[in-house]
């Protein structure tokens, strides 16, 4: 997809919510609010993993696509891998907001996280993309209306450049929802919106940004690290990079259990440290 493109698929998805929003009994657009716009521009990007997948990227200083991680690995991957089928297998996932998703099911694994600056759209803006799901919930458990032949079409039609994704971020978050900040808290909207997405959990509305390939941890865009202090004082991968985080001026964020909830709770605040939130 080229950036053209992803700019007509923002400035139509931007149209269509309004529409929406000025249709039927709706209320109307909303009048842009101060703190939508703040929350959209600051929020960072997040990414969280498993102990054992995080000690990988601490070993190879970076985030890895799954394509990339095939390829480290001597072989390729499958034709009907869900990324190769959704065109992402290339991709880095980021969420923009808090720690989103821990993984299938009720998994309690994902108790390790990262989150970056905003500054590493802006660098990425001539290859990456974004969308207002998670293109990895599409089918399943995310349904997307009809007229699409694939989850991959749906997903191209969709996708919007970065960094100004956020410009429909904020219009969302003033519109679809009773205060922009229930974006960030997981409370979800009011409205449904004009995307047409229904069933699954806060991925159907949650930001997906798309960097290709890989993400260095220590490229200047690291914001920071969340990991269970035990295994911080225990792991040699995991010290080093606590260690270069405090040399380059990057927050390390120990936590206090293996889960992921104890892992959002010290993302909000985090997030609210920095008030942007």
């Amino acid at each position: 997809m080229n950036r053209r493109h992803l700019e007509g698929n923002l400035s139509d998805q931007c149209r269509k919510l309004r529409e929406y929003m000025g249709g039927g009994d709706m209320p109307g657009i909303a009048a842009p609010s101060e703190i939508a716009e703040k929350l959209s521009e600051g929020l960072f990007l997040a990414h969280s993993t498993s102990p054992i997948n995080f000690e990988e990227i601490c070993k190879r200083g970076q985030l890895s696509s799954k394509a990339e991680q095939a390829m480290e690995h001597g072989h390729s991957l499958s034709g009907n891998h869900h990324d190769v089928l959704n065109g992402t297998e290339n991709s880095v996932f980021l969420y923009a907001g808090p720690f989103r998703y821990s993984g299938p099911g009720l998994s309690l694994s994902s108790s390790c996280g990262l989150l970056f600056a905003p500054s590493l759209e802006t660098m990425e803006r001539e290859n990456g993309s974004a969308s207002g799901f998670d293109s990895g919930g599409l089918g399943n458990p995310i349904q997307y209306p009809g007229g699409y032949s694939s989850a991959r079409s749906f997903l191209e039609q969709h996708a919007m450049p970065i960094p100004e994704h956020r410009e429909y971020l904020r219009l969302a978050m003033d519109n679809l929802f009773d205060e922009p900040k229930h974006y960030v808290d997981g409370t979800g909207p009011k409205f449904a919106g004009s995307l047409g997405l229904s069933g699954g959990d806060a991925r159907r509305w949650t930001h997906e940004v798309r960097i290709p390939s890989l993400v260095k941890l220590l490229g200047g865009h690291l914001q920071a690290v969340f990991a269970p202090w035990t295994l911080v004082q225990r792991e040699p991968a995991y010290q080093e990079l606590f260690e270069l985080c405090a040399l380059e001026g990057i927050d390390t964020v120990p936590t206090i259990a293996y889960d992921f909830l104890a892992l959002q709770r010290a993302c909000f605040d985090y997030l609210r440290l920095k008030r942007l939130y």
